[in-house]
């Protein structure tokens, strides 16, 4: 995995918005922590699939992690069975974002930048 590609520790932060793009095949996650008042956006593409469920006013993450197949675990294989496919390509990786409140977040893609200078 690309180290870039390493997630901060992104407990207790707050998904502000959500973009998807069906035909560009793109998802930008906003997030931002309310207690530091930092923000970053995650930018994902080459993007194969998506699942979003159970956004309310407030959605608030427990835990975000990349997959690749090598790293075999349940929540990997619970995010396999949500998105209905079985083997992830050599060249994707998968997001998982389990709420603490509100919104859950599976995308399956190619590529992830960062931007942590979004006020």
């Amino acid at each position: 995995m690309n180290e870039t590609w390493r997630l901060p520790d992104l407990h207790d932060w707050e998904i502000s918005t959500i973009h998807v793009d069906p035909y560009l095949r793109i998802v930008d996650l906003s997030l931002r922590d309310p207690n530091q008042g930092q923000a970053l956006i995650c930018h994902l593409s080459g993007v194969k699939q998506y699942h979003g469920s159970g956004m309310m006013l407030q959605n608030v993450i427990l835990d975000a992690c990349i997959f690749s197949e090598e790293t075999p675990s349940d929540d990997l294989n619970y995010c396999k069975k949500k998105l209905g496919i079985s083997v992830i390509d050599n060249d994707c990786f998968i997001l998982y974002i389990e709420p603490s409140v509100g919104m859950e977040i599976i995308c399956y893609f190619q590529t992830l930048e960062i931007d942590f200078n979004n006020p």
